[in-house]
């Protein structure tokens, strides 16, 4: 009957279970925010990086995920500018292309998203 139930016992249950996924929710938010500093230092401590480059790994974190046209939306930039800030993350290491296609390539950045699995 619900006037006998164990209310507290349930309570206790459920406000566990919100503070166990807060924590985890935490630890994750941690540990993104590490590899994003850890790759930042790495891209910042390379010869040849451009503005553009550095403006696009600035938004990597909200887009894991890119094509040459977001990257020129999202910087204002031109196409070659765009694939030259794509080139130089690639050659950080910091952007993964995704497939072998010629035409309408996608990049991901993948120590962030390895982290997210």
């Amino acid at each position: 009957m619900r006037s006998e139930g164990d209310w507290i016992g349930w309570l206790r249950f459920f406000l566990d279970g919100v503070s166990e996924s807060a924590a985890n929710a935490t630890d994750m938010i941690q540990a993104l925010h590490r590899q994003i500093s850890r790759d930042r230092e790495q891209l910042l401590a390379r010869r040849g990086i451009t503005v553009s480059a550095i403006q696009l790994f600035e938004k990597l974190p909200k887009h894991s995920v890119i094509t040459m046209p977001l990257v020129t939306r999202l910087l204002g930039v031109s196409k070659p500018t765009a694939g030259k800030a794509i080139e130089l993350l690639i050659d950080a290491g910091l952007l993964e292309e995704i497939g072998q296609r010629k035409r309408d390539r996608m990049y991901r950045y993948g120590s962030y998203l390895r982290l997210l699995d």
